[in-house]
């Protein structure tokens, strides 16, 4: 008699622990393709259109961010609307269009934009865009991208760079707490969403819109501007937190500091000089950006390393000088005014910053 009750506890036991199981299965496919199923080749263009036309912002995932920047980029050069690009990573992106008085400008900085692929578009677009006089290149030393090894790469503006994700790394994204925290707001987003196509941006005088794409935080702005900048989710750091890092907080920054600020590859130095003059040949010029670290980030790494930074940075400042090619060096952000509320964390700076550094700054 225990031995039947036995068995049937076992039985319950496994068929609740399989179903489980099988259910759990069922929503990491379904979280996997919800978030890295591919979108309408249409919807891109119209997205493009809507932003020119509203100087609004298209909600995206953080899964077609990059494929979405580099289309409008292409489209927009094609439209012969601009004169200057930037391009480089995410630590570019709260430059914006009005900070340039005299010059249309497109933000076309991508998410870990490795340096070689940044030197590709630049080289393409330097010499076959007629209407591209000035690029500015982002040289983000404090996150290692100039440093990967060098590869030599054509861009090709009609094929879109794709990063293959492994379904491990697939499954780790599905099982995340922020995956999932995005996944149980849209669903609830779908039940009770109203017909509004559009709406205000919850943190600046911007509409946005999540009509053309699947979106991470709905009716929230995360995505880009129509001039390519991003609207960063984030709150601004605090005074604690800013203590903090600078205090405790800046390890593997000192770890580039130390090892490899002072390499670059003469290859890409060499690509420098390359763009620089085929951009003075059509009256414009390369301008290499050094992205803002929080206030005092940079000298209390001076200080760890026992070494000036701009003895580790010789190398690229020496060979900039020499070839006349021009370097906003703004890694020491307190220099320009910038504070940590001007930060959302170490290496990504807000608008305000970039306002204040770009001030200092002129084409002319």
């Amino acid at each position: 008699m225990r031995t039947g009750k036995t068995h049937k506890y076992v039985y319950f036991i496994l068929t609740t622990l399989l179903t489980t199981i099988a259910l759990i299965g069922v929503a990491i496919f379904f979280i996997i393709y919800t978030t890295f199923s591919t979108e309408k080749e249409s919807n891109y263009e119209k997205a493009f259109q809507w932003q020119i036309e509203n100087r609004g912002v298209v909600g995206l995932t953080i899964n077609i961010s990059s494929a979405y920047k580099q289309r409008m980029l292409e489209w927009r050069i094609a439209k012969k609307d601009i004169d200057t690009i930037l391009l480089g990573s995410s630590t570019f992106m709260g430059i914006k269009e009005d900070m340039f008085t005299h010059n249309k400008v497109f933000n076309g900085a991508t998410n870990s934009n490795i340096l070689y692929y940044t030197i590709a578009v630049a080289k393409y677009h330097s010499k076959h865009s007629d209407t591209i006089k000035n690029i500015i290149i982002g040289f983000d030393w404090a996150l290692g991208l100039p440093y990967w090894p060098y590869k030599k790469i054509i861009h090709n503006p009609n094929i879109e760079k794709k990063k293959e994700i492994s379904l491990i790394d697939k499954i780790k994204d599905a099982v995340s707490y922020q995956r999932v925290k995005i996944v149980v707001e849209n669903i609830i987003d779908q039940i009770f969403r109203d017909t509004v196509v559009q709406y205000k941006c919850p943190h600046e005088d911007t509409i946005g819109t999540d009509q053309f794409f699947k979106t991470d935080q709905p009716k929230s702005c995360h995505g880009f501007r129509f001039d390519g900048s991003a609207v960063f989710p984030g709150v601004p750091m605090s005074e604690k937190q800013w203590k903090e890092y600078v205090d405790n907080g800046l390890e593997k920054y000192q770890k580039f500091f130390d090892k490899k600020l002072g390499t670059i590859d003469t290859r890409y130095l060499n690509d420098f000089k390359e763009i620089d003059r085929t951009l003075k040949r059509k009256g414009g010029r390369l301008i290499i950006l050094i992205p803002p670290l929080i206030p005092k980030a940079t000298a209390t790494m001076e200080k760890a390393s026992k070494t000036l930074y701009s003895d580790k940075l010789h190398r690229l400042l020496q060979f900039t000088k020499e070839n006349n090619i021009t370097v906003l060096n703004a890694s020491k952000s307190e220099k320009f005014g910038c504070t940590y509320s001007d930060f959302l964390d170490p290496h990504h700076a807000f608008p305000t910053c970039y306002a204040k550094i770009l001030d200092t700054f002129s084409f002319k």
